[in-house]
């Protein structure tokens, strides 16, 4: 890693800049075998695999800022240039070697304004716009037989917004409004496949998309509990060029808070939510795309929104005097899909597509910590836990499987600087996932 930090103060403000350029190259061997659970019998796969990677990484930051009681003012433009490089051999149930070459090209441009009038009223300006391109190969021989795909894949952000501010007796009001545009193309060719794989193998997508939106939200103090409510409504037109129909669409996902802080140590929260969002468009592509020498993916053929509801619970306590601190939170999400991830297997090869069918989830969360400052070694102790269950559908060879998966982990830390030449941080973990 090779890194240069600047900083130049000016009349009207400073500017900074930061360039990194980095190099890493990694080696793995790995063994593993698959069994896919069927009716008609398992299928079993084995892998052998000995890789290597080397990852390139050019970046660059540049701040200018400028920071008065009356005007704040923030512009960032950051460029990121990654490559990388993987080979990788495999031998097994299907003996193959893989070369993969995943250029990453990033520019992107932040702004921020904040104006202060007359003591009590914020007006906020924002401007991000980013460039990414992806342009990526993939070439296997299996068998001495050759195949090679190309995606080229090319998007443009752009988010334009201004926010006010203003409170009186009590009530804090604010209104942001914006537009969002995000242009996105996506070709890829994989012009031989094996022949016991069904299904096209080029795509020509585009996927456009333009948003106005307003988020209107109102805060109270009573006592010692603020109320605080989310209003976000947005309209969005959909363009994908003749690839699917076009779409326009109306989104409402109001959400209200109650927080509660009876003193200066305590405070707690309560948060509820619905909610009524776009699909990810980079799941339009009819079109097969391998992923390694035997998996394959397509993605949806229609436009399709989700919808969901959570609640959630959240407390901190810290008692500065006896150094103790703790914190929890709970969350329960229900998210609802009109499509499915399915699973068909072909031979050797796996084959992942959308289908429409319902996908009813649920997730929940939790978490806590606690901790306490240690004065005789000049340092603290920290205990924490947490755990994770969601449920979900996917589709096997046709069928329906209901996918649960739970992960819980504990833990806990210690640190201290005993005397000025020493200190110390020890950390242990478990954790468990099914």
């Amino acid at each position: 890693l090779v890194s240069t930090n600047n900083l130049c103060k000016l009349k009207t403000g400073e500017f900074k800049a930061n360039i990194d350029y980095s190099f890493n190259r990694v080696t793995a061997s790995a063994s593993n075998i698959t069994t896919y659970f069927l009716d008609e019998g398992n299928r079993v796969i084995t892998e052998n695999r000995d890789g290597t990677e080397h990852t390139h990484s050019l970046g660059g930051k540049f701040i200018y800022e400028l920071n008065k009681k009356t005007a704040f003012i923030n512009n960032t433009l950051q460029t990121d240039i990654d490559w990388n490089d993987i080979s990788l051999r495999t031998g097994g149930s299907l003996p193959n070697m893989q070369t993969v070459s995943q250029p990453d090209y990033y520019v992107g441009n932040r702004f921020k304004m904040i104006k202060r009038f007359n003591g009590k009223h914020l007006v906020t300006f924002e401007s991000r716009n980013e460039w990414e391109s992806l342009p990526q190969t993939l070439d296997i021989d299996i068998n001495d037989n050759p195949y090679s795909q190309h995606i080229g894949d090319h998007a443009f952000f752009t988010h334009e917004s201004a926010a006010y501010t203003f409170s009186i007796k009590g009530i804090t009001a604010s209104l942001e409004g914006g537009l969002k545009g995000y242009l996105r193309s996506m070709n890829s060719e994989l012009p031989d496949i094996p022949e016991e794989l069904p299904g096209i193998t080029e795509n020509v997508i585009h996927t456009n998309s333009f948003t106005v939106y307003a988020t209107p939200r109102l805060e109270y103090w009573y006592k010692r509990v603020n109320i605080s409510l989310n209003l976000p409504v947005s309209y969005a037109h959909y363009s994908f060029d003749k690839a699917i129909a076009n779409h326009n669409e109306a989104y409402f996902s109001p959400s209200l808070t109650f927080n509660w802080q009876p003193n200066n140590r305590f405070s707690s929260m309560l948060r509820g939510g619905i909610g009524r969002s776009p699909m990810n468009l980079n799941l339009i592509h009819p079109g097969l795309i391998m992923t390694n020498y035997r998996t394959l993916k397509s993605g949806v053929n229609d436009f399709y929104n989700s919808s969901s509801q959570n609640i959630s619970a959240s407390f901190q306590y810290k008692h500065t005097r006896y150094g103790l601190f703790a914190n929890g939170m709970v969350l329960h999400s229900w998210s609802r899909l009109p499509y499915t991830l399915a699973q068909q297997l072909y031979g050797n090869y796996a084959v992942y597509s959308y289908t429409e069918a319902d996908n009813n989830g649920k997730t929940l969360i939790a978490y806590g910590s606690i901790g306490k400052s240690l004065d005789f070694i000049h340092g603290s102790c920290n205990i924490n836990g947490s755990y994770n269950r969601s449920e979900s559908l996917l589709l096997s060879q046709g069928q329906s499987v209901k996918s649960v998966s739970g992960i819980w982990s504990v833990g806990g830390k210690i640190n201290g600087s005993p005397c000025r030449w020493f200190s110390f941080d020890y950390a242990i973990g478990y954790s468990d996932s099914r």
